[in-house]
């Protein structure tokens, strides 16, 4: 598989309209996007693509766009490169303030809280891997077909 997939790809496969997803990171809504220069394509690597559907799904769920970033983005530095971490939660505090962490294996150790989102990264690593591959092997035609 390839090493990353540029914007547009990354978008397509986390349903975000890529001029739309841009603009969100020209003003700050996702400030874990890939670093890029001008000129250069911004190349999401797996994990990066993870956060930016679990950014895309928050988005459908209309949650705003910058306290989607936030949340994706805080995701992210909990499972970027580690491969065993299966599971992220996030809870809302009575504040309506955010705490992601690693899902524990002991539930009841952790601070309990009304809404809690619960990502499964291994799934979405693994989805987000067969759509890449898929794109690798058959995306890309000469013909245009």
């Amino acid at each position: 598989m390839r090493l990353g997939v540029r914007t547009k790809k990354a978008c397509e496969i986390a349903e975000i309209d890529p001029a739309r997803f841009n603009e969100m990171v020209h003003v700050g809504h996702f400030p874990c996007a890939p670093e890029t220069r001008p000129g250069s394509a911004r190349i999401f690597d797996l994990d990066q693509t993870v956060a930016l559907t679990v950014f895309g799904y928050l988005l459908s769920l209309s949650v705003a766009p910058d306290q989607a970033g936030q949340i994706a983005c805080s995701a992210y530095r909990v499972f970027a490169g580690q491969q065993n971490v299966d599971r992220v939660v996030c809870r809302r505090d009575a504040f309506g303030e955010w705490t992601v962490e690693q899902d524990s294996p002991m539930p009841h150790m952790t601070m309990s809280s009304a809404v809690r989102i619960v990502i499964d990264v291994s799934e979405l690593r693994e989805q987000v891997g067969e759509q890449l591959e898929w794109e690798e092997k058959f995306g890309r035609r000469s013909d245009n077909a």
